[in-house]
């Protein structure tokens, strides 16, 4: 008897030092996940359609403004901008897999504020023999930043790539571009097409004899007041070269 207690006590004793370990470890893991999605910024979410909640991790909370582990589904949907809610709202509910999503955030503790985020997830079996979207929310506000920064800046420089940096108006690139879609689309459409060729008459005297200052404030006059006759879409002004402008005047006959 003494010694298959003993015996078992020492069983019990090795299965307790191994529960122990697997449970140091598993706490550990849980550390490196959480301080892991904390610096990535993302938070996982479990949605019970059935029962309409939301149960999400600490991060989860934090992205979304709330300090509460489960809520109701629709009041989270409300915090959604209303631009987003309905497309989100069709993700939610599509099929076994959530594709990658972006949508705007208003975090209930600042709903002035706003957040970018991405979700994506996949439906899953729970115990009770429903299913449950599992998924991550990550908050994207400083990537979207970055990028509305970056297109702004594309855009400014494809604005420089286009314009005549002396007079402001477009310049010969900007110019093909712009003649042949108008031409394309006057074909296409049987519409008159006008084009103006225009030459300030005695330029190269004008410049000699008052600097090259002088004449570089006659053409920008000269481009200010035919882009002041320009208001329609399509119609452009543009520099053709030297004191040369061209303007293009889509469906716009010999009258107009």
């Amino acid at each position: 008897l003494l010694a298959f207690a003993g015996t078992f006590v020492a069983i019990l004793r090795k299965s307790w030092r191994r529960e122990r370990r697997l449970k140091h470890s598993l706490q550990r893991n849980l550390l490196w996940l959480e301080g892991a999605q904390q610096a990535a910024t993302i938070g996982h979410f479990a949605i019970d359609r059935e029962q309409g909640r939301m149960h999400m991790s600490t991060q989860c909370q934090q992205i979304c403004g709330v300090d509460v582990d489960s809520m109701a589904l629709a009041d989270w949907l409300a915090c959604i901008d209303a631009e987003d809610r309905a497309r989100v709202s069709t993700a939610f509910a599509s099929g076994e897999e959530m594709p990658r999503i972006q949508f705007r955030v208003h975090p209930a503790d600042d709903p002035s504020a706003l957040r970018w985020v991405e979700a994506w997830g996949k439906r899953s079996a729970d115990e009770g023999g429903g299913t449950r979207l599992i998924g991550v929310l990550q908050d994207i506000s400083e990537r979207k930043a970055v990028e509305a920064e970056l297109a702004e800046y594309r855009a400014q420089l494809e604005a420089l790539l286009r314009t005549d940096p002396l007079t402001g108006v477009a310049n010969r690139r900007a110019l093909d571009e712009a003649a042949l879609m108008q031409l394309s689309q006057t074909i296409r459409a049987a519409t008159p097409l006008s084009v103006l060729m225009i030459d300030v008459d005695h330029f190269k005297a004008y410049n000699d004899h008052h600097g090259h200052a002088a004449g570089d404030a006659a053409l920008r006059a000269v481009a200010s007041a035919l882009a002041g006759c320009v208001r329609r879409p399509g119609e452009q002004v543009a520099r053709y070269g030297g004191e040369e402008f061209m303007v293009v005047l889509p469906d716009t006959p010999i009258k107009g």
